[in-house]
């Protein structure tokens, strides 16, 4: 398989999971998962090897979601799952290590065949019992044990078993919102995969997932680490087809890190239709401009700085960068963000440093914002600043609440 379809489809496998798992705290009864993030989800192929993980989770929830899928399927072979069901457990030798660690894993069908399966681990508010505490003797005092079994069959809830958790439960109203969440954000992961294979015209993801299991077991093996890491994708409009005939609107332009690569992706034809190298280092953040160039961000170009370049796209020459001046440089080894505003200035985030700034197409710096917030133990360093972005006036911050004073300040 080509590499940067691979890549390509592995990045939209990771936002399916990340889609999963923000259903899930969206529509959480309880701060456990809406707001400590107290929960894994992820997507497993039809041997229950797990393919992909949401960024949000614990570790040891998704460590024990990931084996636990295998003994799921050996209480439920496939033979034994049909459209709508859902299996629930909170067995805790064979998923999360306690009672209230509840599981629900789904089955996806495409054209009547199981295709793929997305499960999910949540800290229950309650299950019973004596619950989180050390007077328990064995766990059959710390609540009520569910065994792998079908919380649906076939679409139709499994009436005994709620009635069961219900009369077990404290908070029987959070309890099942959070179990109805888990469930919600597995059909969210579901919808997600269907529009997947649709898109890439798969039957299944059997091939995607034997590519990538073989894939880290070959860098486990080698002691390599990601070979690609595609960090921005966007889809390409007229403003890049119309300057490259190679390029069509609706392929995609990719950075890949670690090969220092800048591409254009045809999914249709699954191959790259344009690819760039030079002399920047590990970019990020490429993106077209209303020119028609690309725009991005250059991290180690230069062993002294990062800098942020203009790159026209048939010359492959840089026409415009920013690297700083003499007497302060910027760089961030690893991330950073530049757009270009309407007003013709471009904004710069240099991320590692906390500091983002504004400069004109003649390198001054209009403004900058530096970050507030302190890190390292003696809180001397200041914080990572991802990303910042200019609004409009007018855009509604009332849900932002109070506002805080402004750290930005203008530079004479």
């Amino acid at each position: 398989m080509d590499q940067i379809i691979l890549d390509i489809m592995w990045s939209r496998l990771l936002s399916t999971v990340n889609e999963q798992a923000a259903a899930m705290m969206r529509s959480s009864f309880t701060s456990i998962v809406r707001e400590a993030g107290d929960l894994s989800a992820g997507v497993f192929d039809r041997q229950g090897h797990m393919m992909a993980q949401a960024v949000t989770g614990t570790p040891g929830h998704i460590n024990s979601m990931a084996t636990g899928m295998v003994h799921i399927l050996k209480e439920y072979p496939l033979e034994n799952l049909m459209p709508g069901d859902v299996l629930i457990t909170n067995d805790p030798w064979k998923t999360a290590s306690q009672l209230n660690d509840i599981t629900i894993a789904t089955p996806v069908f495409h054209r009547d065949r199981l295709v793929a399966f997305f499960a999910n681990t949540c800290h229950a508010l309650d299950i019973g019992g004596r619950g989180l505490s050390a007077d328990s003797r064995s766990v059959y005092e710390e609540g009520i044990f569910i065994p792998v079994m079908k919380l649906y069959d076939a679409g139709n809830p499994v009436e005994a078993i709620f009635e069961l958790l219900r009369a077990n439960v404290r908070t029987p109203e959070e309890v099942f919102g959070d179990i109805h969440s888990q469930i919600v954000g597995n059909a969210v992961g579901g919808n997600q995969l269907l529009s997947f294979l649709k898109e890439f015209g798969l039957e299944d993801i059997e091939a995607l997932a034997d590519e990538i299991i073989d894939r880290i077991k070959s860098l486990a093996e080698d002691g390599h680490g990601d070979i690609l890491h595609t960090n921005s994708i966007e889809i390409v409009d007229e403003r890049l087809a119309d300057r490259l005939p190679e390029v069509s609107p609706g392929d995609v332009l990719v950075s890949i890190r670690e090969t220092h690569t800048l591409a254009v992706i045809n999914l249709e034809k699954r191959r790259s239709v344009w690819i760039h190298t030079g002399d920047f280092r590990y970019q990020h953040d490429a993106t077209v401009v209303d020119d028609g160039n690309i725009l991005y961000f250059d991290n180690r170009g230069s062993k002294r700085h990062s800098a942020v370049r203009e790159l026209d796209p048939v010359t492959r020459r840089d026409i415009w960068s920013y690297a700083g001046n003499w007497f302060r440089k910027f760089r961030s080894k690893d991330v950073g963000t530049s757009y270009r505003l309407k007003n013709g200035n471009t904004l710069i985030v240099e991320s590692r440093r906390g500091r983002a700034f504004e400069v004109t197409p003649e390198r001054e710096i209009v403004w900058e914002f530096i970050n507030p917030n302190r890190t390292a133990r003696d809180q001397t360093r200041t914080a990572t600043l991802m990303d910042l972005r200019r609004i409009a006036p007018d855009f509604p911050l009332e849900w932002l609440g109070t506002p805080r004073a402004s750290a930005a300040s203008p530079i004479d």
